[in-house]
């Protein structure tokens, strides 16, 4: 949970989508520590969590479709800074 912080160890990205660094250790005690117990037999067995190079290539390609169908309607993003401060609202 949370790898923002954690730097290329945790969050490291192979351009060519042969692998990544999923379960590659314990995660930030910080937020974690108290499913350490839970979470050390899972990555006992890495293998069997981490995704092969035919899933990471095919979420690639169905994130790229998600991409498509953004671009292909102004219906699915705000065009202009007026757009955005239309829509924006902060609580006081």
């Amino acid at each position: 949970r949370d790898s923002y912080n954690s730097g290329d160890h945790f969050n490291r990205l192979l351009w060519d989508m042969s692998g990544n660094n999923f379960g590659v250790g314990l995660p930030p005690a910080e937020k974690n520590a108290e499913k350490y117990d839970m979470i050390r037999p899972l990555l006992a067995n890495r293998a069997s969590l981490a995704p092969d190079a035919n899933l990471i290539r095919r979420t690639s390609e169905a994130f790229q479709e998600l991409l498509r169908v953004r671009r292909s309607s102004p219906l699915f993003r705000l065009r202009t800074q007026e757009d955005v401060q239309a829509r924006m609202f902060f609580d006081a």
